[in-house]
C-alpha cells in the first residue's frame, strides 16, 4: 500500500514532508511576528490617543518570541496569556521548523532534546500535551501532532545531518503505521477510535 510505503521511509526526512514543514515554519514565523508585535505596541492608555505602533517586528524577532516561550526541560510553553503551563505537541513541532527554517539549529535542537527526555508512550508515538515546567505528559495520542512532529524531525535531520533524533522518527513512523485501516488505507484519530480525520491524513501523508 502506497501509505504504507511511505511511512516506512518518512523518517529519512522525504522532500515532501520536508515542504509541508517548510511552510509551516512560515505560518509559525508569521504569527509569532503578530504576537510579538502586539506585545511590542502594548494597550492603549484610557483617554489617551494609543501611541504609534512600532515597526512590525521582522522574522528574528519571531524566533526571538519562541525562544523566551522555551521552558526548562525544553518545552515550548504555548500560551502567554493562559496562566497554564501548557505545551502542545503540534506548537513544538511548529517552533522546531521555524528555528531550523531560521538557521537556529541550537533552540530546535532543544525542544527534541525534550521529546528524547521524556520518551515516547509504548508504541513509539507521543501525547498531544506535556507541562513545560517538567516535561509531565498530559494528553493522548493523537495522529496528528505525531504527524507534525515527524515532519519537524524529518525537516531537521535533513538541513543539519544530525541524526541523534531518528530513532524517535522511526517509532513515530510506527506508531502512524499502528493507526492504518486495513479497508480503506486511512489514518485513525487515535488508537482505538472509529473515526478519521481530513486534516490528520493530510498530515500524515
Amino acid at each position: 500500500m502506497p501509505l504504507v510505503r511511505a511511512h516506512r521511509r518518512s523518517f529519512r526526512a522525504r522532500g515532501d514532508l520536508v515542504g509541508t514543514a517548510q511552510k509551516a515554519a512560515a505560518i509559525m514565523i508569521v504569527i509569532a511576528s503578530a504576537w510579538a508585535s502586539a506585545i511590542v505596541a502594548g494597550p492603549a492608555w484610557a483617554g489617551k490617543p494609543a501611541p504609534a505602533p512600532a515597526p512590525p517586528p521582522g522574522p528574528e524577532a519571531a524566533l526571538e518570541f519562541l525562544r523566551g516561550q522555551i521552558g526548562p526541560v525544553g518545552f515550548i510553553d504555548s500560551y502567554v496569556e493562559d496562566k497554564t503551563d501548557d505545551s502542545y505537541t503540534y506548537d513544538n513541532a511548529l517552533a522546531v521548523a521555524a528555528f531550523v527554517v531560521g538557521k537556529d539549529l541550537a533552540s530546535a535542537a532543544r525542544i527534541l532534546d525534550a521529546f528524547r527526555l521524556v520518551g515516547p508512550e509504548p508504541g513509539g508515538g507521543f501525547v498531544h500535551r506535556y507541562h513545560a515546567s517538567d516535561g509531565r505528559p498530559d494528553g493522548r495520542l493523537y495522529a496528528g501532532a505525531n504527524a507534525y512532529l515527524l515532519h519537524a524531525i524529518n525537516l531537521y535531520f535533513q538541513v543539519s545531518g544530525d541524526p541523534t533524533y531518528t530513532h524517535l522518527a522511526e517509532g513515530i513512523a510506527e506508531f502512524l503505521l499502528s493507526l492504518q485501516d486495513s479497508g480503506d488505507g486511512g489514518i485513525f484519530g487515535y488508537p482505538g477510535a472509529v473515526w478519521k480525520s481530513t486534516e490528520n491524513n493530510l498530515g500524515v501523508v
